[in-house]
């Protein structure tokens, strides 16, 4: 008789961002995996360890420091920091310019809403869809939220779990002003 053992599924992300302008119209569409960080290891333990400080994902940070130093059209990779024991985004790191949006998880309140703080006061929504072994996380950062007063340009982006990072990835620069919302769909696979 042979012993069989079955493979664990490794944990993994997908993430993608779409902007859309005030018609609804998609002008521009980026897709690619995104990198578990170790710090969502530890996450993990203690939710399943059921631990006094059990901690859900409930915040997305979105970055300006994800690119290749005067190419924003180049993502940071392994080369340039971009590895899975970092602990903050690289605006973060260099105290540049962030914009987090907290919310509730649906699992964490009586109800199925979520409670989004925005710090511009915006229409920005998140949803929140678990089906199966995959969680869906969609952030959608209004045309009024997320643009320094004017314009930003964004290269990165993570999911953290109180001060730990979940996920995080870096992508070539999309450029924020009220004229565009952004739509970021996070999924996450157990």
């Amino acid at each position: 008789m042979k012993d069989y053992m079955v493979q664990p599924r490794e944990l993994k992300g997908h993430f993608t961002l779409l902007t859309i302008d005030k018609d609804g119209n998609i002008l521009d569409t980026y897709e690619d995996p995104n990198m578990i960080m170790e710090s969502a290891r530890n996450v993990m333990a203690d939710n399943i360890g059921f631990l006094a400080d059990r901690k859900s994902i409930d915040k997305i940070v979105l970055g300006t420091k994800g690119h290749v130093d005067g190419d924003i059209l180049t993502p940071k990779g392994p080369n340039e920091g971009f590895v899975s024991t970092r602990t903050e985004l690289f605006a973060e790191e260099s105290d540049d310019f962030i914009y987090p949006i907290t919310f509730t998880s649906p699992g964490t309140t009586s109800d199925d809403c979520v409670d989004v703080v925005d710090p511009d006061d915006g229409d920005t929504t998140v949803s929140f869809l678990q089906s199966s072994h995959e969680i869906t996380y969609t952030v959608d950062l209004a045309n009024n939220s997320g643009n320094n007063g004017d314009s930003v340009i964004y290269t990165e982006a993570a999911l953290y779990a109180g001060p730990d990072i979940f996920s995080m990835k870096t992508f070539k620069a999309k450029i924020k002003d009220s004229s565009v919302l952004i739509r970021i769909i996070w999924k996450i696979s157990f």
